[in-house]
């Protein structure tokens, strides 16, 4: 089982759930405002992760887009994120009986305005432990 996958599959799922416009790979020409895309910042490094061991941690990021006067609908966004992965334990999708488990928490958020494409970017680091099946 690839790692990365699966955690993007949790992602993928808890945010069309929660109707939060969200892309991985890609954003297309025509979105609209506001928007999240998020990431694995550690993909780069180890595109086939998978368990080396009983427990393993990749870092999330959702960076959230907002085109208003003010950073609030952005904002306003990540505090959905925040309460659906804060905090919480989620079940890989494609497994039998929940056997690998994942805890999430928040490690850092940041808000900036970016003058040159008139946009707020808001963004929110977790980290998710994996277990294994032990």
């Amino acid at each position: 089982m690839i790692l990365g996958e699966q955690i993007y599959k949790i992602i993928r799922a808890e945010l069309f759930d929660n109707a939060i416009t969200a892309y991985s790979d890609y954003v297309p020409d025509e979105t609209a405002y506001p928007f999240c895309m998020y990431e694995i910042v550690n993909m780069v490094d180890n595109p086939t992760w998978a368990f080396k061991q009983d427990y393993e941690t990749l870092t999330v990021r959702f960076n959230v887009y907002g085109n208003k006067d003010n950073p609030l609908e952005a904002l306003e966004i990540l505090e959905e994120i925040e309460s659906i992965f804060n905090r919480t334990k989620k079940v890989f999708i494609d497994t039998d009986d929940g056997k690998y488990l994942i805890c999430n928490y928040k490690v850092d958020d940041s808000v900036t305005y970016l003058n040159e494409d008139t946009y707020w970017l808001a963004i929110s680091d977790y980290e998710f432990v994996a277990q294994r099946d032990i």
